[in-house]
């Protein structure tokens, strides 16, 4: 071998462990963009009541709804709102329109705007009331949680309970 072959043989080599460092980067960037950030998982349970000492357990049923933050950045959670869909959406194909939205500007007790830090959870109460129970038999009911790091997070809540029938 001469000096020219084995000069165009560390090149070969050198490039090679060059570009599969080079992707392997990329990939693992891409990765951490991924995974990082807020991750928010909403839920919501129906037929709630509100009791204290101080209050007689009233027949007024609540919804709580319950946020938690399982990513890896804070974010601050700026509104809560049901929305309604008639039929289910199909979110490959179209877009879903809903045809009725629900903004709850003060859930109680939970405040909005609320800074909702890695691992913390956050509570707010609305009222269910007959019109929303009825839209959740009728078709499909969407609580979503919007927030300052993205869209808004679903959550499709059937409001039907064994407390409100």
């Amino acid at each position: 071998m001469d000096s020219t072959t084995i000069i165009a043989w560390i090149g070969v080599i050198t490039g090679s462990i060059g570009t599969i460092t080079g992707v392997s980067a990329l990939v693992w960037d891409y990765y951490k963009w991924k995974s990082s950030g807020p991750k928010l998982q909403v839920e919501v349970i129906p037929g709630m009541a509100m009791h204290t000492p101080q209050l007689p357990l009233t027949n007024e049923r609540l919804l709580w709804i319950r946020v938690v933050n399982s990513g890896t950045a804070k974010t601050t959670l700026t509104t809560l709102s049901f929305s309604f869909f008639p039929a289910e959406p199909n979110k490959k194909l179209t877009k879903p329109n809903a045809t009725e939205h629900f903004l709850v500007t003060h859930p109680m007790p939970g405040r909005l705007p609320h800074v909702l830090e890695p691992g913390e959870q956050w509570d707010g109460f609305a009222n269910q009331d007959n019109h929303l129970e009825e839209l959740a038999r009728t078709g499909y009911l969407y609580a979503q949680v919007y927030h300052s790091m993205g869209l808004g997070t679903r959550h499709p809540q059937e409001l039907r309970s064994p407390m409100s029938s």
